[in-house]
Order: structure tokens, then sequence, then C-alpha cells
């Protein structure tokens, strides 16, 4: 059985609302892969396997980013958007708005997950 990567959107949810900074982190981080991991295989499915070598994040996101159709460039834009989002979160030392941060990346997960969705 495939895993549901939506169902990670759930715990970025909970961990959001939370006021410690090690939750918020990481809301970002798993709404993140919520989203990318779903946009990534919609992609395998419609265009067979990523090459291998490439950043797979960066692969993914472009794909759709770089489509003649507009929804499609709305969720590469979202990606990138959380892409971004997350690596800050991951790797910078200090954030001042990791709280808004969450709840951003919470939103966009929710808004490309859509999309995804309704590119169906």
């Amino acid at each position: 059985m495939a895993f549901d990567w939506p169902r990670l959107l759930l715990i970025a949810r909970e961990l959001a609302d939370r006021a410690d900074e090690a939750s918020h982190r990481t809301a970002v981080n798993r709404a993140y892969y919520a989203a990318y991991g779903t946009a990534r295989v919609r992609l395998v499915r419609e265009e067979g396997p990523i090459p291998l070598g490439v950043n797979t994040h960066d692969y993914v996101w472009r794909a759709y980013f770089r489509s003649r159709d507009r929804l499609r460039r709305f969720i590469g834009k979202g990606g990138y958007d959380l892409l971004r989002l997350r690596v800050q979160a991951d790797y910078a030392d200090d954030i001042s708005t990791l709280d808004l941060d969450a709840g951003t990346a919470v939103i966009l997960a929710e808004r490309t997950l859509a999309n995804l969705a309704s590119l169906e």
C-alpha cells in the first residue's frame, strides 16, 4: 500500500498550533512533505521515473512551474515557496517569524494539495 502523503498535513496542523519552536519547525517540514510527496507521486505517475542524479525536489517543482497550464504553474510556485520555508526551518538557527511561517506552510500545503487534486 502506498504512503498517504497528505496525512502529514494533519500532523503539521497540530504542531503549528503549539507554542514551541521545535513544533513550528516540524510543522513547516511536515507541511512541505505532504505537498512534495503528493506532487512527486503524481508527476511520476504522469511522466515516469525521475532521472537519477538530479535534485528531486527541484525537478518536481520545476516540472509543474514550467508547465503551459496555469494551475500547474501555480502548484510549482507554491511548491517552491514551501521549499524555501522548509529549508529555512530545517537549517536556519534563528527565525523571528517561525510561528507565522508554520501557519503559512500549512496554508500553502493545503492549497497545493487542493490544486493537485483538482488536476484529476
